[in-house]
């Protein structure tokens, strides 16, 4: 995304959160963005908090409003205002052939329990999930010695079943509210930013945790009835972050939104490319004239 770091209601998670949305900043409409010459028909667009106060299209085919502000756990200042300008500019029916009208992502990342030897605040300390108990452990590092919640299968799995809850309960379900617009997670498809630009563990087990917080927000998002979910990301980052788990797991299969041309012709061509994780390429991205622009394969 163009300016963003690449990046049933949830019970029983311990959250703690970091960084909550600033105060709003409206979306201006009076002056409409400008769109290609040709091709766009089935080209809708992608905006989020870098958006904030600019101008938008008033109609366009269909749009995917970021939810969080770059970071996996901030929210998207912007969010209530251009949920409601999404709304308005979508058809009403979607086009044949194309999705609904709004559709949502998420930004993704897996920090572990420290980072530069500090703890790493919303990292959970306890739950226990398909990959076990998530327990707590001492660790002594420059700063003292800490509590915090195990590198462990467990507790990454736990971080993105938070990560769900947070963006479903605490940023989304609200700011639909103000918006006066469904707040049902089923009414949307929910994409999941996978960006190496963002906070991840590293090598061969770091990779395994990683996949687990994917697996974990998956799963969030499914408990609480979610549309369907897909994953934007290229196939480098997604074999660098994952370290390209696909094969039988929670996130085989899933559809792909494929972000990194410069211009139309080449977003078809990616249409083309086989989805890294064994899904199916459905969109593709590429930099537009003032926004970034989505094509629907």
């Amino acid at each position: 995304m163009r300016s963003v770091r690449r990046a049933a209601r949830y019970c029983g998670a311990a959250l703690v959160l970091v960084a909550l949305g600033a105060t709003a900043m409206p979306v201006a409409a009076a002056k409409e963005a400008p769109r290609p010459a040709g091709g766009w028909a089935r080209s809708g667009i992608d905006v989020s908090y870098p958006q904030c106060g600019a101008s938008l299209p008033r109609a366009v085919p269909f749009v995917i409003v970021g939810v969080n502000a770059g970071l996996a756990n901030t929210q998207n200042p912007c969010l209530v205002e251009q949920l409601v300008w999404a709304t308005g500019a979508v058809p009403q029916v979607p086009e044949a052939g194309l999705p609904p009208g709004v559709s949502l992502y998420l930004n993704t990342a897996d920090p572990g329990s420290l980072y530069d030897g500090l703890p790493i605040a919303d990292w959970p300390r306890s739950g226990t999930n398909p990959d076990g108990r998530c327990l707590s452990t001492q660790v002594a590092t420059s700063y003292g010695i800490f509590e915090v919640g195990q590198s462990s299968l467990a507790c990454a799995y736990q971080y993105g079943l938070n990560l769900a809850f947070q963006d479903l309960e605490l940023f989304f379900i609200p700011a639909a509210a103000g918006a006066a617009v469904s707040d049902s997670p089923a009414d949307y498809p929910w994409w999941l930013d996978v960006e190496t630009t963002n906070s991840w563990q590293a090598g061969t087990s770091g990779r395994a945790m990683n996949s687990a917080v994917l697996e974990g927000m998956v799963a969030g998002l499914q408990a609480a009835g979610s549309g369907p979910i897909g994953v934007y990301s290229t196939a480098s980052q997604w074999f660098a972050v994952t370290g390209g788990a696909t094969s039988g797991g929670p996130l085989s299969g899933l559809p792909v939104w494929i972000p990194g041309a410069r211009k139309l012709s080449a977003a078809g061509s990616n249409c083309q490319l086989p989805a890294f994780t064994q899904g199916q390429v459905e969109m593709t991205q590429w930099a537009g004239p003032a926004l970034d622009e989505d094509l629907w394969c």
